[in-house]
């Protein structure tokens, strides 16, 4: 038997059936729009990251900039701040060798620093092309040519970078690496910040040391009046202080500590100002009373210069460079290497041109006579190490010495 299908079932199929097409159409298009959008994400998404990624960046350098800026700040010694540059710009930018030049004038610079050089080039004087700017970038020795060949530390370099530093061309920071295209023009204003700071930091070392020349020079002229008036004494302590550079350089001292050494030499005997002028100027020998008396200069000494805060690093080689080294000195009776080094030098310097100086009670020893008397007691008052010091540089102090008199 057949079925007859309503006419009306068969017109809710039809229209059911277009339905379903239109739905169908619809969700395709809608995938095509979510497949878009999220195509569209991602890109934005991945360029927010970047940006993300750069702003951390960025960040990053500021931060380090900025502790750079405080290590710069707190250095107020020249010699170090040249090495703590070169030190500090490695947390900056990479590279493998770098120097410090200090301008010397007619556009000639010295090497006075030197990092990750193993021949060493400080020392090295040369004229230095124009950086043109306060940061100058190379990114291929090889196509730079000549202009910038002097920025070329070592041959093995093959780019670069170089910096000016402090006021009227003082000086230049320059890097070398061995690679090409290792500094990147976009890193030169972050240098340039560096470069700013690193300026500040060498005018303020350049005053400090200014001021500090300024006092030693006062304190010299105070020493040079005292020794004025005792004609035995006079340009005693320039002795002292020369001597004792030598010494300290064969010693192994150098850079701040060497300088040190010759200041605290210069005004070692300061504390005599304290002294009464019938003890200092005495004719003779002293009295017991007054060999006491005249054993407190070191200490005087010691309380003259401890208000200035610009030489508190020699304040130990002034207070103890009477100190034996067997224990018996004074003012503090120290023994052996608990005297610091400087101190222990300073008292053969001393020992040396007290007896190489004529005295009222007695003439001068020759060098070589001096040296014996040294020798002699070696070990008891004197450090053993510092008079093998003395040996072997006697012909260089002994020809100066000559020359005195």
């Amino acid at each position: 038997m057949r079925t007859t299908i309503d006419p009306e079932v068969l017109r809710l199929r039809e229209e059911n059936l277009a339905l379903m097409d239109e739905l169908e159409g619809a969700y395709q298009e809608l995938a095509q729009v979510v497949q878009v959008s999220k195509e569209e994400t991602d890109v934005a998404y991945a360029e927010l990251r970047t940006k993300i990624v750069e702003l951390e960046h960025r960040v990053g350098e500021l931060v380090r900039l900025g502790e750079v800026g405080k290590v710069l700040s707190s250095e107020l010694r020249l010699d170090v701040l040249m090495n703590v540059l070169m030190a500090k710009v490695e947390d900056l930018v990479k590279y493998d060798v770098a120097c410090f030049m200090v301008g010397c004038g007619n556009g000639e610079y010295e090497i006075v620093a030197e990092r990750g050089i193993e021949k060493g080039l400080v020392g090295r004087k040369g004229k230095i092309g124009e950086v043109g700017g306060e940061v100058l970038i190379v990114g291929d020795f090889e196509r730079a040519g000549e202009a910038v060949g002097s920025f070329r530390l070592i041959p093995e370099a093959r780019s670069g970078v170089v910096m000016e530093m402090g006021r009227q061309g003082y000086g230049l920071l320059v890097l070398n690496s061995y690679e090409r295209e290792t500094f990147k023009e976009s890193a030169k204003v972050f240098l340039l910040a560096f470069a700013t700071q690193a300026s500040i930091a060498i005018e303020n070392a350049k005053l400090y040391k200014n001021l500090e020349k300024i006092v030693v020079g006062v304190m010299i002229s105070l020493i040079t009046a005292l020794e004025a008036k005792d004609s035995y004494t006079e340009g005693h302590s320039q002795r002292v202080a020369w001597y004792a550079v030598v010494l300290g350089r064969k010693l192994g001292l150098k850079g701040t500590s060497l300088e040190g050494l010759h200041r605290a030499g210069l005004i070692h005997d300061v504390g005599k100002i304290g002294i009464g002028e019938s003890i200092i100027g005495k004719k003779g020998k002293l009295t017991h009373d007054e060999v006491l008396q005249m054993n407190l200069h070191p200490v005087l000494g010691e309380s003259i210069v401890k208000p200035i805060n610009l030489l508190g690093s020699i304040l130990p080689a002034i207070r103890l460079h009477h100190e034996r080294y067997d224990g018996k000195g004074y003012p503090s009776r120290l023994r052996g290497e608990a005297i610091p080094i400087e101190a222990r030098i300073l008292l053969v310097a001393d020992a040396f041109d007290a007896m190489t100086s004529n005295r009222p009670y007695r003439k001068a020893m020759t060098p070589q006579e001096a040296m014996r008397e040294i020798q002699r007691n070696s070990g008891a008052q004197f450090d053993p190490k510092v008079v093998r010091a003395l040996e072997s540089c006697f012909e260089e102090i002994a020809g100066g010495l000559e020359t005195r008199i």
